[in-house]
């Protein structure tokens, strides 16, 4: 049987590069015809990361971007011969094509192992038989290929590529699941408390303030917006206010929150408590501004 496996790519991933389940698609879909594929593994990262394993396919392939003409294109870097049984085993770094001829850079790899392999050799051993001259000749057609307009456009994307993500974050989803930031808010809660106790007022505050921002942050998640896991609290609370424009009575208690962070310490501990109390009925509530949390979750679970 085809053995295909992508990472979410850019289809979700927060920094991926080409839409890697889309390439999959397609390779799995040609495989389901052609001889070639079998006994041959295809791993597909959008990006570097190799979420998708490419490193250690017999044919791999990692998502980056490059110019034509001074327009950044979705590409491809090829990766050859990985072993996933082997800890020495990690692909041979290839050619880089664009994403549009990665169907057909495949097509040629593998024809060519099929038709070029030794007896008992595996794709390692042809790759490295061949080199980096002989690879090249064999995906000549795809390198010399006229580029044009279909170039910048991504397999499984009906428009032109916009370029590199500039949102940092390992997570293969726009925004973190709403549960780990309502522990986050609530261990900073809990820090306050401590901070308090140990006669620490400033890292009260600074405890406090963490609290504010990690409930906001439940309110962006709630309605599907991503922001930068390293913006400032109050690039958080700005795009909050803009996001739930709709709810001024609850945002209001984010603002008297923020008002009582320089005054009497309990005071400030008690308004970040009905912050995030409110945080909690705000995305535990049903929502017609926005997606729902269930269904947000429920996409997540499936990749």
């Amino acid at each position: 049987v085809p053995d295909v496996i992508s990472c979410p790519g850019s289809t979700t991933c927060r920094i991926a590069v080409t839409n890697s389940p889309g390439f999959a698609s397609e390779v799995l879909e040609q495989a389901r015809t052609d001889a070639t594929a079998r006994g041959v593994s295809v791993r597909i990262s959008g990006c570097h990361n190799s979420c998708g394993l490419h490193h250690i396919a017999d044919f791999g392939f990692h998502g980056m971007t490059k110019k034509i003409d001074d327009q950044v294109a979705p590409h491809y870097q090829l990766h050859f011969g990985g072993d996933a049984r082997r800890h020495d085993a990690i692909g041979l770094s290839g050619p880089i094509i664009a994403a549009r001829h990665a169907t057909r850079a495949l097509e040629l790899a593998r024809h060519g192992y099929a038709a070029q392999r030794q007896p008992g050799e595996d794709v390692r051993g042809w790759a490295e038989r061949l080199g980096k001259d002989g690879i090249a000749e064999l995906l000549r057609p795809v390198l010399e290929a006229a580029t044009d307009g279909s170039a910048f456009t991504d397999w499984g994307d009906d428009k032109v590529f916009q370029g590199a993500p500039k949102v940092r974050g390992e997570c293969a989803a726009p925004v973190l699941p709403d549960g780990p930031l309502s522990d986050l808010a609530d261990d900073a809660l809990i820090n306050l408390d401590r901070a308090v106790f140990a006669g620490r007022p400033e890292q009260a505050r600074a405890f406090g303030q963490e609290a504010l921002a990690w409930a906001a942050r439940r309110l962006l998640t709630r309605r599907g917006s991503a922001i930068e896991e390293e913006a400032p609290a109050a690039a958080v609370f700005d795009l909050v206010r803009a996001v739930w424009a709709d709810k001024p009575a609850d945002l209001a208690r984010l603002d008297e929150a923020l008002a009582a962070g320089t005054g009497p310490l309990d005071a400030f501990r008690e308004a970040v408590a009905l912050w995030l109390d409110t945080a909690r009925a705000l995305v535990e509530a049903p929502d017609d501004a926005g997606p729902a949390l269930e269904d947000l979750e429920g996409a997540l679970s499936g990749l």
